[in-house]
Parts: structure tokens; sequence; C-alpha cells
């Protein structure tokens, strides 16, 4: 004779009403829906975290949002043609301030003035290295304030020289003048023109000035407009021997490329940090392509001579 089990638990279906047997089941199945893997969504060490301790598992979906990333833009019209090697490059910074600041951080590339203004105004980063004519060029436009400076050769300042052939008269500058500075015309005019007497004066960009000094003289090329580290440069072509220049003049106590916070911010926290992290990459061998591109051996404050210039020369 089959005996019932004395201690049989009551079924489910008979504790609980309908009604509430629908509640219970709709909560354990959007429990179970939480707890699945999400396509496309990679697990970061917050959630596993919270697993781990047993918070709730759907508590992200309501969570504030994580840290700005702090992405940027690097933007030197005047460097040679080489795109490959400055994404590497800005790619290995980008990985190393990530890894310092714990941000998400992304960057980018570019020598092209006209294709970073489309960048920047349709969606900024919050951060930049950008060349001194087009910060003087394009800080009221963009929205530009500087954070740190970039020390060029370890020096806080950098030097222009204006390079002619011997004949070259300098009673009154005239000409064309050709410099990988001179792809923002307004301003380098104003920064090499300012109290000087001036004929018909024309500036044109060029990504190789070392090579141009060899047409030096010749019809079409009047001078060539090089920064320190260039005129530096000179002492070790292995071509120097075929030129025959004079340094015209030059513009001495001009400030370097600064690094530049777009939008508002720039006296905020996340500032600091990038500051922080920045003094940090000028040593770090991952951040050293970085460097050599912007060609800096570091990063000092920003440049209190900037306002001045900007005042006086731009746009």
């Amino acid at each position: 004779m089959h005996l019932p089990f004395p201690h049989r638990a009551p079924s489910f279906h008979s504790v609980f009403p309908a009604r509430v047997r629908a509640s219970i089941l709709c909560a354990v199945l959007l429990a179970a829906f939480c707890l699945l893997p999400r396509p496309g969504l990679a697990q970061d060490a917050d959630s596993v975290s919270q697993a781990k301790a047993g918070g709730p598992p759907c508590a992200r979906e309501d969570a504030a949002p994580g840290p700005t990333p702090l992405d940027f833009l690097v933007v030197l019209p005047g460097a040679p043609e080489s795109p490959e090697e400055a994404v590497q490059a800005v790619d290995g910074l980008a990985e190393f301030l990530a890894r310092k600041t714990g941000r998400s951080v992304q960057g980018g590339f570019t020598n092209d003035s006209e294709r970073a203004v489309d960048l920047l105004e349709r969606e900024p980063p919050r951060w930049g290295v950008v060349s001194l004519g087009f910060y003087l060029q394009y800080a009221g436009r963009l929205k530009m304030t500087p954070v740190a400076s970039t020390l060029p050769g370890g020096e806080k300042g950098d030097i222009w020289r204006v390079l002619t052939a011997p004949e070259y008269s300098d009673r009154e500058l005239a000409g064309d003048f050709a410099g990988s500075m001179l792809f923002e015309r307004e301003t380098a005019a104003c920064l090499l023109l300012r109290g000087r007497n001036g004929g018909i004066v024309g500036f044109r960009g060029e990504r190789a000035p070392l090579m141009a000094l060899r047409d030096l003289g010749g019809e079409g090329l009047a001078g060539v407009v090089l920064d320190n580290i260039q005129y530096e440069a000179t002492a070790h072509l292995s071509y120097k021997d075929e030129l025959n220049y004079k340094v015209l003049f030059e513009v001495p106590n001009l400030p370097a490329g600064p690094v530049v916070w777009f939008g508002e911010g720039a006296k905020g926290g996340d500032a600091e940090t990038l500051v922080k992290a920045l003094h940090a990459a000028a040593s770090a061998k991952q951040a050293r392509p970085a460097m050599e591109l912007l060609r800096t051996s570091g990063f000092g404050p920003a440049d209190k001579r900037l306002s001045g210039l900007l005042k006086e020369c731009g746009q």
C-alpha cells in the first residue's frame, strides 16, 4: 500500500494565488535577463566587482555616467606627410594616458588646418596640441584655452628666422617666403612683419622647408622661414655645403605650440588630471614617438605670452 509522504512541502501553486504567482515569475525572469551577457558591451571592472559584492545586477542601468573621456586631437599643419607613423604615435600616447588616468582616451592627428577646423567645430574632443599659428588663428572661433605648453628642444619658447640669399636686400621685405609655420598666413604675417617695411610679400606653407633652402634666390622664392629646431638642423644636412644663405632677421621670444582645452573646464579637475599625466608621459617609453611627433622633451605651464599675441595677431 502506497502511503503519502508525511512531510511533503506545500506546492507553489497551492500557497500563492494566481496573480501573486505571475508577479513573482516576472520578477524572476527580469533578474535572469539582467544577469545575461549583453552583446556589444564589454564587462568592466566595476560591474565585476559589484557582482562579487552581491550588488543589484541591474543597478548600473540607472547609475550616473562615468568620468568624461579625455579624447584629444593633435593639429600640426606644417608636419610632414607621414600619417601612419603619426597615428601610431598618437595611439601610443592615448594608451599611456588612459592607463595613467583611468579614463577612456582616444587621439587623432591632422596636418591639414581646414580639416582640423571642420572636425573641431562638429565634434570637439576635450583637449589638443596645436601649432602656435593655428592657436592664434582659431583660438576664439574654437574656444581654445591653453593649459600647458610644449618644450621644443627643452626650451620654453621658440625663435623664427628668415633666411634669404646673401645678395637679398634687407631694406624692404618683398617677395615670396616659404615655411612650415606659414599655413596660417594671416597670423604668420603678423608675427613676421611687425614693425617692418614691406613691399609685396607672399607666404606659403611648406612641409619640407629645409629642402626649400636649395631654391633660395631662384625665381619664385625670396626666403625660407625656419623655427629654432629646423634652423639647428641645417648644420647636420648632408647637402649643407651646397647651401648659401644669410639670416635676414629673426623673431625671438615666441611661445611654442600650446596644449589647449576646448570649451569649458580648463580650470577644472579634468584639466589638472590631464596635465599631471602629460608630465609623466614625457619620460614614458610608450609615449616617446608622440614626443618626437610633437618635437618636445616634455610639457611646461601654459605660456603667458599667448594672451598678448592673441590680442595683437589673433583673428
